[in-house]
């Protein structure tokens, strides 16, 4: 039964994460194709350091915008710096790749639109392994699994940002297999393979962005505990443990860290921020601790996790109802993790709870906690509020709240993932008459006309046959969404309940365990 059980459970799971998968791709690389080249206010500098580096150079924060390398560069003549230059190189490496066959086949064009397309393949990768973190964490819940990776794939800044050429997408990979490789180390133990991943995906992350440096004392951490609780109690236990977070974080940061000492050497500081903020003339302050005591500041961060960047455009006015859909979706999942809290309070704790889970838990937790912290530290030094920031942490969000939902009442059968889906793209759909509204001055008629406005951003990017593209995004998402549907289906009420608490409940899964180590 047990065997069956866990079979029964991959199924609609590798269901429900492909469908994610998929939507995330439809709705990112249709905004890759329709939203103009360079509208994205960062994106520019992004693509110029990535010709660079194609070029064999590495910028400065002082260098001057290689206006002849950049592929549908604005000939306007306006100086302008690369002021993300005190980035680490690894995401701008990635992109030269696309960028150098626009150059060989003569077509920036195309050059630009497939260094667009790989931001959003890697960020869709990211999605999936939210999916495997949600499986290290809540193992035996096909519905947090699923959830989870819904709740990412759809959050409507996370496809919206992939899909132009910024880091924040390989970013959110590589924050994302960091957390799943410390996950793994520490509830299945310290196994070669699993360190191996855990380096290389914290030193990733180190090479992408400055909170990946972060990440490479997680990875530490997570190596150390692995040996402490899974190696078997022997004299000098605890020396090997420090050993093993030492060469984890010494491999890991050793791969990163000549570019942050090179940012130290420049700019006098690992991430040369408050340099760049005195190039642009931002007034230096000091108010983290203010922003870390606002209630004001969280929402307005959580908030901007749920539509798009206005980039250089009009203001558009939302809709009171854009803003609280999002914030009752918070709510319902908090109102889930008590109920799941009160439940253990009581006695009934989840079954699999136990040392190396708590401290996986502990761990993941801690690191959203941290995210936020830096960005608060970020804004109230003087820079700009940006929700995409929070990226690396978006798994923890993401598990989190599927989590909280999952504990709700109609949780099982699929209704609070399935209306936040729906909710979600909703959303999506209104932040795109919100687009369309700024860009054009006047706001949808209709849904057909918000599709006609569509198609001719496409066409006015050179996209042929836009209303085809428009079409294959819309059978994709339905696809994705069938997927869904089956997946919540076959992971529904069909699933035995977990054994009942007490010694009958210990007796039976005890007679589970034996009937597993006894079958072929």
């Amino acid at each position: 039964m047990h065997l069956n059980l866990q079979a029964r459970e991959r199924r609609p799971v590798r269901l429900g994460v492909a469908g994610a998968v998929l939507a995330f791709l439809a709705i990112g690389g249709l905004q890759a194709l329709a939203v103009r080249p360079y509208l994205p206010p960062d994106e520019l500098y992004h693509v110029g350091y990535a010709a660079m580096v194609l070029d064999g150079q590495l910028p400065t924060l002082t260098t001057p915008l290689p206006a002849d390398l950049v592929p549908l560069a604005p000939r306007d003549g306006q100086p302008r710096r690369v002021y993300v230059a005190n980035h680490p190189p690894l995401f701008y490496a990635v992109t030269a790749v696309p960028l150098r066959i626009g150059r060989l086949l003569d077509a920036p064009a195309v050059g630009f639109l497939a260094a667009r397309l790989v931001s959003v393949a890697l960020a869709a990768a990211g999605v999936a392994l939210i999916a495997w973190l949600a499986e290290l964490l809540a193992p035996g819940r096909p519905r947090v699994t699923i959830g989870a990776a819904w709740l990412a794939a759809l959050l409507p800044s996370l496809p919206h940002v992939s899909a132009f050429v910024y880091n924040d997408g390989l970013g959110f990979l590589a924050a994302t297999a960091t957390l799943v490789a410390a996950a793994a180390v520490l509830r299945r133990g310290p196994a070669l393979p699993r360190l191996a991943g855990l380096t290389a995906a914290s030193a990733a992350a180190a090479l992408t962005r400055a909170p990946g440096l972060a990440l490479v004392a997680v990875a530490a951490v997570a190596a150390s505990g692995g040996v402490l609780l899974h190696q078997p109690h022997r004299r000098g236990k605890v020396l090997a443990a420090a050993g093993t977070g030492a060469l984890v974080a010494g491999s890991a940061g050793g791969a990163a860290g000549w570019f942050y000492l090179r940012n130290w050497s420049l700019y006098g500081s690992l991430t040369g921020a408050a340099y760049n903020q005195r190039l642009f003339r931002f007034v230096p302050q000091d108010h983290m601790l203010e922003l870390l005591r606002s209630p004001a500041y969280l929402l307005r961060l959580y908030d901007g996790l749920w539509v798009w960047t206005r980039f250089n455009l009009p203001r558009v006015s939302a809709l009171p109802v854009l803003v609280a859909v999002p914030r009752l979706l918070a709510v319902a999942a908090i109102a889930g993790l008590v109920v799941a809290a009160s439940d253990g309070l009581r006695g009934r704790p989840p079954a699999g709870w136990d040392a190396p889970a708590l401290a996986a838990w502990a761990l993941v937790l801690a690191w959203g906690v941290s995210v936020y912290v830096m960005v608060a530290a970020y804004d109230g030094h003087g820079g700009h509020t940006h929700p995409r920031y929070l990226f690396p942490g978006l798994a923890v969000l993401a598990v989190v709240g599927a989590l909280g939902l999952d504990r709700l009442p109609g949780a099982r059968r699929g209704l609070w993932i399935g209306g936040a889906t729906l909710a979600q793209l909703a959303l999506t759909a209104a932040a795109w008459a919100m687009l369309v509204t700024a860009l054009r001055g006047r706001r949808p008629a209709s849904p057909p006309d918000l599709v006609g406005a569509v198609a001719g951003m496409l066409q006015a990017t050179g996209v042929p046959w836009p209303g085809l593209v428009l079409a294959v995004a819309a059978i994709l998402v339905v696809a994705a969404l069938v997927l869904l549907g089956l997946a919540l289906a076959w992971a529904g009420p069909q699933l035995p309940e977990p054994p009942p608490e007490g010694p009958t409940g210990r007796l039976q899964e005890r007679t589970e365990e034996v009937h597993a180590d006894l079958a072929p």
